[in-house]
């Protein structure tokens, strides 16, 4: 875990920490004469980068991306390729260089003043040795209870804790400072093979080569496995690259299975198909009321989300005990090589293919006219812009402060084609927030994340395709159906549903009850203190009792409610 403070106006010398505070919990920086690295890293495609700084394979992840600094200098980005967050602290220079993965799988928080840095990979270690960093955001606080989409890339609750975003990197120097984007995935170029065929295949190569560096080091590694292509697909490849390395079985964890009170499964279905093929055994530890309780209850400003652990904890309390140290997880596959093709219809339309499109729509006078209408929606699509008024009522921000977040900005989705969907929805932020909330979750239990389809090769290779990679008559996400393992079956192969209507009704007969507990704490809380003042409690707590066919209803609401107010 990344934690410690540097004194900002260095110079030459090698920079000592300053902070007023003793840092119990500091990490341990790597040095090299004038230079310093603290580093939470994987860094991937080491047999090249090594070769090309000409140094042992055996060198440590830390070190190799300070030789990549030292080699390139800021640039050093450019050729680094894995999950990281770290700060090389250069006293020959007098600068201090700090760098997140693209897609941000490394948490990497930071509070910056005239006189120092401090950086830690989680927020609540930060506030406990700065007390004076404890100062929320009000307007961030607002939103956040105004939309249950709002997410942002580099601000948190607090007015002076920031996120470094996902593929940025930040230089401290002379007295400035200075923000680069330096994974700019919009000028990915066009990619043009001959055939099909090509395409799959550097498609299945890459992906092969994305979980063998994901699993370097993994002494017991497992996957999710949720029926779904992505998941599937994974634990397919983790099952073949174990077995070919003389190793165990992936262990294999479902949110749900085998609920007898449903009349429709699917997902199980879906599980139960994967798991006879791929020979894995599959576990869904079950989510516990008194747990549930307990992650509504934790200040949400300062741990991970509710949300992202409802099911999750539970798999990372069996999987510690188990002696598992890495997950796979299929997340983030749906802003890449999994995408399901949305803006392809826009694209077709905008430069007026019509026979391509009408095939979209089903064929025919019908499916053009179809086709156009998808077209144009795509194109002139808006979403997330502003949070409206009207959708606020709903929520359960205090009315008194409805005005302040009736236009705050949202940032909006272009989808007029699909290398624009998949920049704009990665760049919202939402996918590094789980990847952040399961890091810092993860790691109390000795487990790291690992999320193979947002390897940044993979990542650019998606960006790079053409739409009917993605689209076809019939067909969504047609490159990742293609490419998956033969022996999967054709009941997985064409699973096209993301709903898991199953899975979420046994969660909610879980949810519920630990709400309504929730309800009976507020209510019986004497001082909620002054985050008390951002919520319509009398409101929360009336609706966290309603009935229970009316439970569903803004749920997303309640618990980030809950997880914000302190009781």
């Amino acid at each position: 875990m990344l934690f410690l403070e540097l004194d900002r106006c260095f110079r030459h010398g090698a920079p000592e920490a300053a902070a007023p505070t003793p840092l119990d919990r500091a990490s341990i920086p790597f040095a090299r004469g004038p230079y310093r690295i603290w580093a939470d890293a994987r860094i991937d495609d080491r047999t090249n980068i090594v070769a090309a700084l000409g140094l042992s394979a055996s060198i440590g992840d830390p070190e190799l991306a300070l030789e990549a600094y030292l080699r390139w200098g800021e640039a050093c980005t450019d050729h680094l390729l894995g999950d990281y967050a770290f700060v090389i602290a250069d006293a020959e220079r007098g600068r201090i260089f700090c760098a997140r993965d693209h897609v941000g799988a490394r948490p990497f928080f930071y509070a910056l003043d005239g006189k120092s840095l401090r950086v830690c990979s989680e927020i609540a270690p930060l506030i406990d040795a700065f007390p004076e960093l404890d100062e929320l955001d009000p307007e961030f606080a607002a939103a956040f209870l105004a939309s249950n989409r709002f997410s942002s890339a580099s601000r948190t609750f607090y007015k002076n804790i920031h996120k470094l975003p996902a593929g940025h990197s930040l230089t401290l120097e002379n007295g400035s400072q200075r923000l680069t984007r330096y994974w700019q995935n919009e000028t990915v170029a066009p990619l043009r093979l001959s055939s099909d065929a090509e395409y799959v295949d550097a498609a299945r190569s890459l992906f092969e080569t994305a979980v063998a560096d994901r699993l370097r080091g993994a002494s017991r590694p497992a996957v999710h496995l949720s029926g779904g292509l992505d998941s599937t697909a994974i634990a397919a490849e983790v099952a073949k690259y174990q077995a070919a390395h003389g190793a165990s079985e992936p262990a294999a964890y479902a949110w749900y299975l085998h609920a007898t009170d449903e009349a429709a499964d699917d997902e199980t279905r879906w599980i139960a198909a994967a798991q006879a093929a791929l020979g894995l055994k599959v576990v869904a530890p079950p989510a516990e009321e008194s747990a549930i309780v307990a992650v509504l209850r934790a200040d949400g400003c300062k741990v991970p989300a509710a949300l992202n652990l409802l099911h999750e904890n539970s798999i990372q309390k069996h999987a510690s005990e188990a002696g598992v140290d890495t997950i796979l997880s299929g997340w983030g596959g749906d802003e890449g090589l999994s995408f399901n093709g949305r803006g392809y219809q826009a694209q077709l339309f905008t430069s007026l293919r019509w026979a391509e499109l009408a095939a979209l729509g089903g064929g025919g006078p019908v499916g053009l006219a179809r086709g156009l209408k998808r077209g144009f929606g795509e194109w002139k699509a808006d979403p997330l812009s502003r949070i409206e008024p009207k959708s606020i009522a709903n929520t359960y921000l205090a009315p008194d402060l409805a005005g302040s977040v009736a236009l705050a900005g949202l940032p909006a989705l272009s989808f007029k084609n699909p290398k624009s969907a998949m920049v704009s929805l990665i760049g919202i932020g939402g996918t590094a927030e789980r990847m952040e909330d399961w890091a810092i979750s993860g790691r109390a239990h000795g487990i790291k994340y690992a999320y193979p389809l947002l390897d940044r090769r993979i990542m650019e290779f998606a960006l790079s395709l053409p739409g009917h990679m993605f689209m076809r008559p019939g067909v969504r996400r047609w490159i990742m159906r293609q490419m998956l393992d033969p022996k999967l079956p054709d009941l997985v192969r064409h699973n096209s549903s993301k709903l898991e209507t199953a899975r979420v009704n046994s969660l909610f007969k879980i949810v519920r009850p630990a709400m309504m507990t929730c309800a009976d704490l507020l209510e019986s809380s004497s001082d909620l203190g002054p985050r008390a003042d951002f919520v319509d409690i009398p409101k929360l707590i009336n609706d966290l009792r309603g009935p229970e066919e009316g439970f569903p209803k803004n749920f997303s609401h309640k618990r980030r409610a809950l997880q914000f107010l302190l009781f």
